[in-house]
């Protein structure tokens, strides 16, 4: 709705807003409304996040109406964005004046990209990051310490499609939550999360309370903006059910179960020791999955979950793993210890023309997990007659699988993982003599860049080239009627 209506809502603006609240008032989270009347009886100021949109400009005028009523102390935040020149100006008019009709405080802040950068060039989430740090500040700096954001049942349903298209863990599909503390002790709120944009956009126009409609609502370039526009409407038109209110309540019962793993984490984690950057594996013996993630993202909080998943393997199989992280770091799993120190081989690979990057691994196995994702895992096994005929056979590749003669190698000092140098080179399963790398490169039409991510696996004792994914093994590992132990090589 556009704003010329604005001069018959300023003159008289509890009336609209009495009337939205005696809509919506029962309909409220009870978490976020308790948490907003304990403020307010505590003597605290409530900060609202206001864009002068359909859903934040009804939770204002609702909070307005319920303010006067509790007596509540209330002021209203909002950051203009600039992406949208004018427009985005007319936005802050909009929600200036507003406040001005209530008699509530208002704070302003703009986008402040630094150098070249044109905040319209900006990404989702790099919008939202600037937001929420802009919003944190104004609160702060209006002693306050909630937030109360416009986030209804729809928005709900978005962020659920958008994060299990990423494979996010069950923790955080029920999101956003009604009330969630963040780390710099901000509180943010979420009254509305049980209504939906229907029942909002009737109720404001029931109550001719005008807002300011963004167009880049309606543009395809956000991932959020096409899971509403398009996704969402073709699944309702699919589905012989009442896809958003059986969708709420699955989501709210996925919040409840989260609730109480988080709960149970919680006293896990609370018994657990962390000394020197080293936690024993054994106090996760036989805890349940949830809990045993949940307790590792307490311990790692920036540990991808996709890494995580891959740990939690390795745990319950007594495995040893490398896991590069973030800042340089690198995760161990050896001998039921998981630590936590400086890769001191190298950095981890990064995006520079000539990465450099190393593992060591001990005699025992394991599997490595390098930066791009993908992973290398080491075993030892038994040579059985039924598997020797399937090597024998052709069954496996080498670009993902090869196998070994153990008994023959010198594995004393175990298996050093690293990329290709120049100059490397070994005699290739087959051939009649040594072979540069760069030279199988050549002739396998190996493009440079995937040339210079190859793990290349070694004797961690003298170095000597054992495997490179996708070219023969080593000669010197050659599988004979005597072999009695596998060393089995799997990339992928």
């Amino acid at each position: 709705m556009a704003s010329e209506t604005d001069a018959n809502f300023f003159s008289d603006p509890y009336s609209a807003a009495d009337k939205v609240m005696r809509v919506a008032s029962e309909r409220l989270e009870p978490a976020a409304s308790k948490a907003v009347l304990d403020a307010w009886r505590s003597g605290g100021e409530v900060g609202l996040a206001c864009s002068g949109g359909l859903d934040s400009v009804f939770l204002l005028c609702l909070m307005a109406a319920w303010s006067r009523q509790n007596g509540g102390r209330l002021s209203v935040l909002h950051f203009n964005h600039g992406t949208r020149g004018s427009l985005s100006d007319g936005d802050e008019v909009f929600v200036e004046r507003l406040a001005m009709a209530f008699g509530m405080p208002f704070m302003v802040d703009r986008m402040n990209a630094s150098g070249v950068e044109y905040p319209r060039c900006f990404s989702e989430d790099r919008l939202r990051r600037h937001r929420l740090d802009s919003l944190h500040r104004m609160l702060e700096a209006r002693g306050a310490r909630i937030l109360l954001t416009a986030h209804h049942g729809d928005d709900r349903i978005e962020s659920f499609m958008m994060r299990l298209s990423m494979g996010a863990p069950p923790e955080s599909l029920s999101v956003p939550k009604a009330v969630h503390v963040m780390s710099n002790g901000c509180t943010h709120v979420r009254l509305l999360l049980r209504l939906s944009k229907v029942e909002l956009r009737r109720w404001m126009m029931e109550a001719g309370i005008p807002w300011r409609e963004d167009a880049s609502n309606a543009s395809d370039a956000y991932y959020r903006n096409r899971v509403r526009n398009q996704l969402l409407p073709l699944w309702r038109g699919a589905c012989p059910y009442e896809l958003d209110s059986n969708l709420a309540r699955s989501l709210q019962e996925i919040g409840e179960d989260s609730l109480w793993m988080e709960q149970q984490a919680d006293r896990l984690w609370n018994s657990v020791s962390v000394s020197d950057g080293q936690l024993d594996a054994s106090v996760l013996e036989g805890v349940p999955r949830p809990i045993m993630r949940r307790v590792l993202a307490r311990w790692i909080p920036d540990f991808p979950h996709r890494h995580r998943t891959i740990l939690l393997d390795a745990i319950e199989q007594h495995r040893d793993l490398h896991l590069p992280l973030s800042g340089g770091r690198v995760l161990e799993l050896r001998k039921g210890v998981i630590s936590i120190r400086a890769n001191s081989n190298a950095g981890v690979v990064d995006a520079s023309p000539n990465p450099v990057w190393g593992y060591s691994m001990a005699p025992g196995f394991g599997m490595v997990v390098f930066p791009d994702g993908r992973w290398l895992r080491c075993e030892a096994m038994e040579a059985e007659a039924e598997e020797l005929d399937r090597i024998r056979s052709g069954n496996y590749a080498c670009a993902d699988t090869v196998f070994l003669d153990m008994d023959t190698l010198e594995m004393d000092g175990g298996l050093y993982v690293s990329v290709w140098r120049p100059g490397d080179g070994y005699r290739p399963l087959g051939a009649p003599g040594w072979k540069k790398l760069q030279d199988q490169f050549v002739d396998r039409k190996v493009p440079p860049a995937m040339k210079r991510s190859l793990p290349v696996l070694r004797l961690g004792s003298s170095h000597a080239i054992l495997w490179v994914p996708g070219l023969p093994p080593c000669e010197s590992g050659r599988i004979t009627g005597h072999t009695k132990t596998l060393l089995k090589l799997t990339y992928t």
